[in-house]
Order: structure tokens, then C-alpha cells, then sequence
């Protein structure tokens, strides 16, 4: 039962950021919602929680030391996200950055723990992972610490959005490059992109990084389909495709009548 309760309330939170990365900077109203979505779905965990009766002691630790942690984390999280985020002055450029010296101060007080976290300890399972057990949360505050610098890592980040984009690419090209070199020319001839005023060159820098192709040289990557008997194998593909599609979008209206 406890366990159940666990992976629901933990997909349900889950689902609701799955959009937009914990990791990503986000506003202060987002932060705010999902740490108020934790805080209901954490009371409905906990009200388990204080019923349960785990089989035996291996079941307890396992629960405090590895399963719990996986949704408490967030609330850890959000909740030092908030208070980074609200207390944030204007004009502060530096703000962020020192925060990793916070964040060193307060993993320092728990290294120890942090080393056995990292090492999958357990010869201290006992001690540490009970109900009871005063340190029974070390692994949620642990885990959370880990999101927090990943956090900093990313407003820290100084790079271009094109250069973000391209480490988490959600669109990815999977054709050929001589059909992505095709698609390139196309866009190119019909200026549909900044009405044609980029170079072919400039156009590929920023899209190859949107859709994670490497194409190191457009212009050799040009050359040989121009050489082709057909340089417009890939686009004629998709005429004939659209062409059969109106077909069949004419050949239900016709069936409807």
C-alpha cells in the first residue's frame, strides 16, 4: 500500500513537470506551484506513511534509504528554489554564482554522509535509514543538494540558447544528411526563413543545432548533391507523399457522398 502510494503520488508530480526540466530557470509563480503540488501529494504519502508496518527491516531501510528520497527530493528542492528565487536583488549579476558558496557550506556539514552516499554504503544502513532514525531524510537532502547544483549549473551557464538547445535537443534529425542538405536548399530558394536575408551557411549553424546534425561543411555537403543525377531525391519523395495524401483526403469525401 505504501509503496503504491509512493509511485503514484511520485508520477503524478512528475507528469505535471514533465515540460519544462527541473533543472531549467524558471519563474517564481512555477516554483511556487509545483512546491504547493508537493506539499499536497506529500501530505497524502505521509498519512500512509504514519499507518504503515514494514514487513521487517530490510523493507524499512530500503523504503528511507532509496524509494523514499526519489519524491522527497522535490520538496527539499523546490522549497530552497523558492527561497533563492524570492530573495534574488535586482541588478545582481553575481547573485547566482554565489550560491555555490552556500551550496558548499551546507554539503561540507554532511559530507560524511555524501561520502557514504556516494561509496553505496551499507554497513551503517541500520543506524542511518529507520523510522526512527534521526537521519533517516539524509539521502532526500542529499539528492536534493545534487538538483540544486544542477540548477546553478544551468543559469551559471553563459552559453548561447542555440548552444543550450543543442545539449537537450527535444527535436532530433534521424534522415540522411543529403536529405537534410535538400531540405537546407529548399528553405534557402524560397526564403521562408528571415525572408532569405541569412546565408546558407548561417541558416545551417543555427538549425544543425536545433535538430543535432553534424555537417561540418554545407558547401561540400552541397557540392555532392548537385553532382547527383537527382539533387532533389528526398524532396520529390515528399511531392509524391503529399500528392497520395490528397488523393486519399479526396477519396474519403467522395466515399462520404
Amino acid at each position: 500500500m505504501l509503496i503504491e502510494k509512493l509511485h503514484m503520488v511520485t508520477a503524478k508530480f512528475e507528469e505535471e513537470c514533465q515540460h519544462y526540466p527541473h533543472h531549467s530557470p524558471m519563474s517564481v509563480d512555477i516554483i511556487s506551484h509545483r512546491l504547493q503540488l508537493f506539499l499536497a501529494l506529500a501530505n497524502e504519502l505521509t498519512s500512509v506513511e504514519d499507518r504503515y508496518t514494514f514487513y521487517d527491516l530490510n523493507e524499512e531501510i530500503h523504503y528511507y534509504k532509496s524509494q523514499k528520497p526519489e519524491f522527497f527530493r522535490y520538496g527539499v528542492f523546490y522549497d530552497k528554489l523558492l527561497e533563492l528565487e524570492v530573495r534574488k536583488p535586482l541588478g545582481q549579476r553575481k547573485y547566482y554564482r554565489k550560491q555555490y558558496k552556500i551550496l558548499k557550506a551546507e554539503s561540507t556539514r554532511i559530507l560524511e554522509h555524501i561520502i557514504y552516499y556516494r561509496l553505496g554504503g551499507t554497513d551503517k544502513d541500520h543506524l542511518l535509514f529507520t523510522k526512527e532514525a534521526a537521519s533517516k531524510d539524509i539521502n532526500i537532502i542529499i539528492r536534493a543538494l545534487v538538483m540544486l547544483e544542477k540548477y546553478l549549473d544551468t543559469v551559471n551557464d553563459k552559453r548561447t540558447i542555440l548552444e543550450k538547445i543543442s545539449d537537450h535537443a527535444v527535436l532530433k534529425w534521424t534522415g540522411t544528411k543529403t536529405e537534410y542538405g535538400e531540405l537546407l536548399q529548399l528553405l534557402q530558394s524560397k526564403a521562408v526563413i528571415n525572408q532569405g536575408k541569412l546565408s546558407i551557411t548561417e541558416t545551417h549553424e543555427h538549425l544543425s543545432k536545433v535538430l543535432g546534425v553534424e555537417v561540418h561543411d554545407i558547401h561540400k555537403l552541397t557540392h555532392e548533391i548537385m553532382q547527383r543525377k537527382e539533387p532533389a531525391k528526398f524532396l520529390m519523395q515528399g511531392v509524391q507523399y503529399i500528392r497520395e495524401k490528397q488523393q486519399q483526403f479526396f477519396t474519403r469525401i467522395f466515399n462520404r457522398k
